[in-house]
C-alpha cells in the first residue's frame, strides 16, 4: 500500500500472530501510540513457574542496570536456570525496547557457530554488530556450557554493541571481564514442598499431602527437575514409597514424552554435565565421592589428592559447591553419580580405607581437646559428623571393626555434650556388640558407653560399662584408663547412693586418682581423704572410716565427673 498520508509504523508484535507483522497508518495524526507486544521470541512455558521469588528480584534489578552487561547463571543440570531465566527475561522485557531475543545452544556442539544462532534469532541479515549497533536489546543464551570457546566471540559484541545486555545460563562461568555470576540455588524447601504439590496434582488429581512429603523433598535436595520427576511418579508410588527407593534415584526419576533427552532422567542431566569435563576433572570428581557432608580444602588435598585449580574448575562448572565456612560439598543426586563413577575408578575401597583413617586421626585428635573452653573443636567435629558417620555406616572389610570401635571411642565425650547423645548410645553400643575383642579400643568404648549412659540418666548401665572397662583396663595393664573408669564409678555409685559398694574399691580409688586425670586434679583431695579402709563397720551399714573414705574418694571423682559435663575442669 502507497499513497499520501500513510505512516510507516514499522514491526509491531500482535496478539494471537505467531510472527511480527508490519503496520501502516493512514493519515499521519490524531492516533495514538501504537501498543504491541514486545519484540520477544521468548517461549511460553506450559506451566506455573513457582518460587523463586527472591531470585526473581534479584535478576531483575541487576538486568536493570546499565552497568551490568553480562550475567551468568549457573548451576547443576535441574536446579531451573533456564525457567528462572526465561521469567526474569520477560520480567525486565520493559527496560529493553528494542527487544528481548531467546537463543537456545542445547542442540549446538560448534562453538564458531553461536554467532550465527544469535543473528538468526535477532533477524540479522547482515554483520550482527552492525544490526544491533546501538538497540538496547537483551539476549537470553541457553546452555552455553558446551559451546563455552565461544565466549570470546561474546565479548566482542558486547564491546561493539554498547546497549547490548546479555543473561545466560551455564553449568560453568565464562569468565569473561564484567561477567555477574549468579549462582542458582535449590529452591527454599517450603517452595520445593509446593512445586512437588503442583506437579503431583497435575498428574494425579486428588493427591493430598502426606507425612513423607517434606522429606521426600528434602531428600531430593529441593532440585526442581528431581522434584518434578518424583511428582510423575505419584500416578504409582506414594511419597512415602518413593523415600524407600531413592537409592535408585538416578534411574527412579524419569519423564515422559516431549522432554528433552538431557532431562528425561536425572542420570542423563548430571551425565551430561560429566561428559563435558577433562580427566582430572573427573578423577577428582568421583573421589569427592567419598566424603558425606563435604570436606575442607585441606580434607580433599590430603584425602583426594586434590589439586586447587582442578577443584576450582569443579566448582565453576557447578557439580561442587562452597559453603561460607569453606567447605565443598555435592548434591546428594550429584554425589550419587560420582560415587558411581568411584566404584567404577576400582580405587573405591583404598580411598574408603584412608577416609576412615583420615577421620580417625581427626577424632582422637579432637578428643582430648573437648571441654566448655573449646567451642571450636565441638564445631569442627560437629561439621564433620557426616564423615564420621559414613565410617561407622559401612559394613567394614576384615580389620576395620576395630577402626570404627576406636573412632566410636573417641567420639563418645563429642556425642555427650553436643547433644546427640541417643546417636551415640545406639552406636558405641552396637559396635560393642559386633566387635568383641578384648584390646584397648574396646576398653575405651566401654568407657565410652559409661559417659553417654550416665549423661542419658540410665545410672545402672553406665555402672556396669564401667565396671566392664574397668576389668579391661587392668587386664591390659592401662592404669590410665582404670583410673577413669573408677572415677566413672564414682560418679554412678554417688548417684545410687550405694555407699557399701565403693567401700571394696575405695583403695583402687586412692592408689589410681593421682594419675587419673593429668597436673594432679585429685591430689588435694587425695591428701585430704583417708586412704585406709577396713570395710562396713557392721552389716551393710558403712562405719565412719567408710564413709569418710568414700565420701571423700567418691565424690572427688563425682565432682570431676560433673566439672568435666560442664566443661570447667579442675
Amino acid at each position: 500500500m502507497a499513497g499520501e498520508g500513510l505512516l510507516d509504523l514499522g514491526e509491531h508484535r500482535l496478539k494471537d500472530l505467531s510472527a511480527p507483522e508490519r503496520i501502516s497508518q493512514v493519515g499521519e495524526t490524531g492516533f495514538p501510540p501504537l501498543r504491541s507486544l514486545h519484540r520477544t521470541n521468548l517461549p511460553v512455558a506450559a506451566t506455573a513457574f513457582l518460587g523463586r521469588t527472591r531470585e526473581l528480584a534479584d535478576l531483575v534489578e541487576l538486568l536493570g542496570r546499565q552497568e551490568v552487561r553480562l550475567v551468568t547463571l549457573t548451576g547443576p543440570g535441574g536446579t531451573g536456570k533456564t525457567r528462572l531465566a526465561l521469567h526474569a527475561a520477560a520480567e525486565a522485557a520493559d527496560a529493553y525496547p528494542d527487544g528481548v531475543f531467546w537463543v537456545p545452544l542445547a542442540e549446538l556442539r560448534e562453538s564458531e557457530l553461536v554467532l550465527e544462532e544469535v543473528a538468526r534469532a535477532l533477524g540479522a541479515e547482515d554483520d550482527l554488530a552492525a544490526h544491533i549497533a546501538a538497540k538496547r536489546a537483551l539476549l537470553l543464551l541457553d546452555n552455553f556450557e558446551q559451546v563455552v570457546d565461544a565466549a570470546p566471540q561474546l565479548s566482542t559484541s558486547l564491546a561493539a554493541c554498547p546497549n547490548l545486555h546479555v543473561l545466560v545460563t551455564s553449568r560453568e562461568l565464562l569468565l569473561l571481564p564484567g561477567e555477574q555470576a549468579y549462582p542458582v540455588p535449590p529452591l527454599e524447601p517450603q517452595e520445593g514442598v509446593e512445586l512437588f504439590l503442583a506437579r503431583a496434582g497435575a498428574a494425579a488429581p486428588g493427591f493430598v499431602e502426606t507425612s513423607a512429603t517434606r522429606e521426600l523433598c528434602e531428600r531430593l535436595d529441593n532440585l526442581p527437575l528431581a522434584l518434578e520427576l518424583a511428582a510423575a511418579r505419584v500416578r504409582v508410588l506414594s511419597p512415602e514409597q518413593l523415600l524407600l527407593r531413592l537409592g535408585q534415584r538416578l534411574d527412579l526419576l524419569r519423564a515422559g514424552r516431549g522432554v528433552d533427552p538431557r532431562q528425561q532422567t536425572l542420570r542423563a542431566t548430571i551425565e551430561w554435565s560429566h561428559e563435558l569435563l577433562g580427566p582430572d576433572e573427573q578423577r577428582l570428581f568421583a573421589r569427592l565421592a567419598v566424603c558425606r557432608g563435604g570436606c575442607t580444602l585441606e580434607t580433599a588435598e590430603a584425602l583426594c589428592d586434590a589439586d586447587l585449580d582442578v577443584l576450582q574448575s569443579l566448582v565453576d562448572k557447578s557439580l561442587v559447591r562452597v559453603r561460607d565456612e569453606g567447605r565443598f560439598w555435592m548434591l546428594e543426586s550429584i554425589r550419587d553419580f560420582a560415587a558411581e563413577r568411584l566404584e567404577e575408578s576400582g580405587d573405591a575401597e583404598q580411598l574408603r580405607r584412608r577416609h576412615a583413617e583420615y577421620f580417625l586421626a581427626f577424632a582422637e585428635e579432637a578428643d582430648p581437646q573437648i571441654s566448655h573452653e573449646s567451642k571450636e573443636w565441638l564445631d569442627r567435629l560437629e561439621r564433620e559428623h557426616d564423615n564420621f558417620r559414613a565410617v561407622l555406616d559401612r559394613r567394614s572389610p576384615a580389620g576395620e571393626d576395630e577402626l570404627a570401635l576406636r573412632l566410636a571411642g573417641s567420639l563418645s565425650w563429642f556425642w555427650a555434650t553436643n547433644g546427640h547423645v541417643d546417636e551415640g548410645v545406639r552406636r558405641v553400643d552396637d559396635l560393642l556388640r559386633r566387635f568383641t575383642r578384648q584390646v584397648p579400643a574396646r576398653a575405651k568404648a566401654l568407657n565410652g558407653a559409661a559417659d553417654l549412659a550416665a549423661i542419658a540418666g540410665e545410672i545402672s548401665t553406665s555402672r556396669l560399662r564401667a565396671e566392664a572397662a574397668l576389668d579391661l583396663h587392668r587386664s591390659l595393664g592401662n592404669s590410665a584408663g582404670a583410673a577413669h573408669s573408677l572415677w566413672q564409678l564414682g560418679y554412678a555409685v554417688t548417684e545410687e547412693g550405694d555407699w557399701a559398694a565403693p567401700c571394696g574399691c575405695s583403695r583402687r580409688l586412692s592408689s589410681s586418682f593421682a594419675s587419673s586425670v593429668p597436673s594432679g586434679r585429685f591430689s588435694e583431695r587425695r591428701e585430704r581423704s583417708p586412704t585406709r579402709c577396713s570395710g562396713p563397720a557392721s552389716g551393710s551399714r558403712p562405719g565412719p572410716c567408710t564413709r569418710r573414705t568414700c565420701s571423700g574418694l567418691v565424690r572427688s571423682a563425682t565432682e570431676t565427673w560433673r566439672r568435666r559435663c560442664s566443661g570447667r575442669w579442675g
